[in-house]
């Protein structure tokens, strides 16, 4: 049988961890306003909870509510491991 998966340690060093944090939370606001552009320029049928752009917007609001993806801790976070103060949470 094969050996079970063992987590092994961050290899990364606290300036990579950074900017990965902030690359995370920048694509979720990325994805935030394009969908909101998509949604903007369809018209008010878009709105409508049978057309595929409301379930669209309503998946991207949750997923921007998961603590990985929520733009305010993961800004602090950042900017704490850019300027070498270490991060109050742990890594991801």
């Amino acid at each position: 049988m094969a050996e079970p998966h063992r987590r092994r340690p961050s290899v990364l060093t606290e300036e990579e961890r950074a900017s990965h944090r902030l690359s995370l939370a920048l694509s979720g606001e990325a994805a935030e306003e394009a969908v909101r552009l998509i949604v903007a320029g369809s018209g008010g049928s878009a709105h409508r909870l049978s057309h595929p752009l409301q379930r669209i917007q309503r998946d991207v609001n949750v997923l921007l509510n998961h603590p990985t993806l929520s733009l305010d801790p993961i800004l602090e976070q950042a900017g704490r491991g850019l300027l070498g103060l270490g991060f109050t949470v742990s890594s991801f």
